[in-house]
């Protein structure tokens, strides 16, 4: 058997991962509770060959336990860049883009003038397809906004909300990428965010696990990082 943890399973919360076998391959006991609940008395168990970590593992973001290994199974402790993300509806000032009219208006602004207070400022579309009454603004910030700021962009507003979130890693050219394996049989498919950070960049790591999960619980050791030649011209199935 094997468990994707994605922190909150359904409706159950992992709080622990520990090794109960060191067998080839091993096995693994996760523990976890119902719901939001912190009662240890409702605790639940079950083991599982593979464990895949498809949530963030990053230091203070992940509360899970893991015990009884040989090896310290630690985090992933780099820094993160914070996106200030601002939605505002309202109607923007033209005249500070150099627009005669909001008709005129771009739909998407990006800049990379540093004496710019925003990054970018789009227009978002109603999640349920339908024409939205008053429009809705989504400026990207590397800090939050002053109020003064913001009207200079968009004098009034109906309604505003200011998300903090760390969008993806601040990467340098002598960073140190992770492994995707925690243990023999336990991955991480989201240690590729250390080389790029975006959905389609965990969907690469995603299949790389899954190759590496099949190829050793089978022992198939020959197929990895190996070209398949099975079909002529066939790419590399993993990293």
């Amino acid at each position: 058997m094997f468990l994707f943890v994605n922190y909150v399973l359904r409706s159950w919360q992992v709080t622990g991962i520990s090794l109960t076998s060191e067998g080839s391959p091993p096995t693994y006991q996760i523990d976890y509770l119902p719901g939001r609940s912190k009662n240890e008395d409702d605790m639940n168990s079950r083991e599982y060959d593979i464990v895949i970590l498809a949530t963030p593992f990053y230091k203070g973001t992940l509360d899970i336990k893991f015990e009884d290994f040989q090896t310290n199974i630690k985090p992933v402790d780099y820094e993160f860049h914070k996106t200030v993300a601002t939605f505002v509806e309202g109607v923007p000032n033209t005249t500070y883009f150099g627009v005669d009219t909001i008709d005129n208006f771009p739909s998407a602004i990006l800049t990379t003038n540093e004496s710019m207070f925003f990054n970018s400022i789009g227009k978002e579309k109603p999640v349920s397809g339908e024409i939205a009454e008053k429009p809705v603004y989504k400026l990207f910030l590397n800090q939050d906004p002053t109020v003064d700021k913001l009207k200079e962009v968009i004098p009034e507003w109906e309604d505003l909300r200011v998300v903090n979130w760390n969008a993806y890693p601040e990467y340098s050219s002598s960073v140190t990428l992770p492994s995707f394996t925690l243990h023999e049989q336990m991955y991480h498919i989201n240690a590729i965010e250390m080389a790029a950070s975006a959905m389609e960049m965990c969907v690469v790591g995603a299949k790389n696990v899954a190759l590496l999960a099949y190829y050793r619980y089978n022992g198939q050791y020959d197929k990895i990082d190996e070209v398949i030649t099975k079909y002529e011209g066939q790419a590399k199935t993993e990293l």
